[in-house]
């Protein structure tokens, strides 16, 4: 296990890394992940994982019955199938260790699972993935993109189910960065504007891979919205960036920090450019259109504020 004393860059530093890696990331999923490792039905038949796939998006959830963690998610996992079967192709996939086929049928019955259920027998699918552990989950798109790889059944999962559904099963390059419609029309007035840059999904996508900066992210959203409901006499204003986020996407981020501001999307990224914002949250102070103050922080833009 790792120490919890690890050395951690500034926060800034960190905040552009994690914007940095989730465009990296995506430049990793552009390559499909090949399915021809082959496992085992519990009728003994050997077949590709693929064959399971059928032009769907895909989730795998390995497990095994003397796993405890395993046997408490699998409500979910019958829930997602119950959900989602009809549009995802979800396979429960034993890692067959240590285990009978008595011991796979009583989960079956116990937990009425309808997927398919079968037997990475030979481990070729848990060393395609790195398994490491169980439970295990891994969400593919339809082209075989990872979209999410993780050991809980969380509520990152299921955010990352109900968006992919949203994009017809695709992450392409067009989903992502090729978003139609004219670049947002900023309403700053001509006195004390502030305009805060961040991501709707920067508070939940973060979670599991820089739960430090998902925090920050709930910490800065939630002092916006505290802070501009005592402070008038400012022209509050949320620029939120166009990856990933559609009109329903800021709907629920509006609704969920109880946002009275008008919030945009950055439609083409063209704000996000011109005023040079590298990392999220970003607040500018402005009078009019001149940048007066740069930061991280609502606090700080506060403190600045109150010096003028």
């Amino acid at each position: 296990m790792q120490s919890k004393d690890l050395w951690i860059p500034n926060l800034a530093r960190l905040m552009r890394l994690a914007v940095s890696g989730l465009l990296l990331a995506y430049a990793a999923m552009a390559q499909a992940v090949e399915l021809n490792q082959e496992v085992e039905t519990l009728d003994g038949r050997t077949l590709p994982i693929q064959a399971w796939q059928q032009g769907k998006p895909m989730y795998l959830k390995f497990w095994a019955s003397w796993c405890k963690p395993c046997m408490a998610e699998m409500p979910h996992l019958q829930h997602i199938q119950q959900q989602y079967g009809d549009k995802i192709s979800v396979v429960a996939v034993n890692i067959d260790l240590n285990e009978s086929d008595e011991a796979i049928q009583q989960v079956i019955q116990a937990h009425q699972l309808s997927m398919p259920v079968v037997r990475d027998s030979q481990g070729q699918l848990a060393k395609a993935f790195n398994m490491i552990g169980t439970p295990y989950h891994i969400l593919l798109d339809a082209d075989s993109r990872v979209v999410h790889k993780g050991n809980e059944a969380n509520e990152t999962l299921d955010n990352k189910f109900a968006f992919l559904l949203k994009r017809d099963g695709r992450l392409s390059e067009t989903n992502l960065f090729d978003r139609p419609g004219d670049p947002a029309s900023l309403p700053l007035t001509d006195d004390i504007n502030l305009i805060f840059y961040t991501a709707t999904w920067c508070d939940w996508y973060l979670a599991d891979t820089r739960p430090e900066l998902s925090e920050y992210c709930k910490e800065q959203q939630q002092a916006l919205s505290e802070t501009a409901r005592q402070r008038t006499g400012i022209n509050w204003l949320v620029v939120v960036n166009h990856l990933w986020t559609t009109d329903e996407d800021k709907k629920s981020f509006t609704d969920r920090y109880n946002l009275t501001m008008p919030v945009v999307i950055d439609e083409q990224g063209e704000q996000f450019f011109a005023s040079q914002i590298r990392q999220v949250p970003t607040l500018l102070v402005t009078r009019g259109t001149e940048i007066l103050y740069r930061t991280d922080s609502v606090e700080k833009a506060m403190s600045y504020l109150d010096s003028l």
